[in-house]
């Protein structure tokens, strides 16, 4: 009997372990694997944009003014506490790369809210509002779980980081260094 209860505890045991293992190997490779996407699809693309003049563009259209260009795509709302927390961290990312564009993608509730935001925190860069919630499609389609939310895009309009949450996330400032070197 004892010989039997041993044995199962050692499965046990074992099995635990290897699900353990398991789990921390997943989370592993989810935080390494940041690029999950280096495109976006063709229904994001199709996603209609309002500039700050009240014109509406695809996403598409957004992409081909900044081609040429590394470009940062930085997912905000004025509602957003650590997006306005982060502004500090955000405008010496862009002092440190002068030359990046950065084009920032409001899911405020209102264009109001979003245009008032813009002119309170300052915010230097091209702007674009997009009525939906984070979960809508156009979230969705970027994996969106969080914003702030930066993306790096090379001058081919390919996403070589697609997931920051921070400014001074050292991933986030390596890749805009290589791609601009």
């Amino acid at each position: 009997m004892k010989n039997i209860t041993l044995l199962l505890s050692l499965l046990i045991v074992t099995f635990m372990s290897s699900c353990q293992n398991k789990k921390s190997s997943e989370e592993e490779s989810s935080v390494i694997k940041n690029v999950s996407f280096t495109s976006f699809k063709e229904s994001t693309l199709n996603e209609t944009f309002t500039t700050i003049n009240d014109k509406t563009v695809n996403f598409s259209e957004i992409l081909k003014t900044h081609r040429g260009n590394v470009t940062v795509l930085y997912v905000w709302a004025s509602w957003c506490p650590d997006c306005i927390k982060g502004f500090p961290d955000l405008f010496e990312l862009q002092k440190q790369f002068p030359t990046v564009n950065f084009v920032f993608l409001s899911l405020d509730r209102t264009k109001d809210k979003w245009k008032e935001s813009i002119e309170k925190y300052q915010l230097v860069g091209s702007h674009y509002h997009i009525d939906q919630k984070m979960k809508d499609s156009f979230g969705a389609s970027i994996q969106l779980d969080w914003i702030p939310r930066y993306m790096v895009l090379d001058a081919n309009n390919t996403i070589i980081l697609s997931k920051a949450i921070v400014a001074d996330d050292p991933e986030l400032i390596n890749t805009i260094k290589s791609a601009i070197e």
